[in-house]
């Protein structure tokens, strides 16, 4: 079967979020999140789990950024397209 064109595929955006683990486990918050969006998942977390990068399809990311920016204890770093970008731009930020 022939593998779809990078176009066909589907645009996903990745969120790296700092948040508060006394406020809300990360375990709540993607259940929180996934209530309302279908396709959140944590693409990477740190060591103590207080940053992580989550993905989520291009569609669904107003929404997201809305999410988090309700839910209390949570906070929206970076955005981009590319993984790898949303890395190290964390990567400044933190250190």
């Amino acid at each position: 079967m022939p593998r779809l064109n990078k176009a066909a595929r589907g645009k996903r955006r990745w969120v790296g979020v700092v948040f508060d683990d006394k406020v809300i486990s990360s375990r709540q918050l993607i259940q929180s999140f996934s209530e309302n969006l279908e396709t959140v998942k944590i693409a990477w977390a740190s060591d103590d789990a207080k940053v992580m990068i989550l993905r989520v399809k291009l569609q669904e990311y107003p929404m997201l950024i809305k999410n988090i920016g309700e839910t209390v204890g949570v906070r929206s770093l970076t955005s981009s397209g590319k993984i790898r970008l949303v890395k190290s731009r964390l990567d400044s930020i933190l250190d």
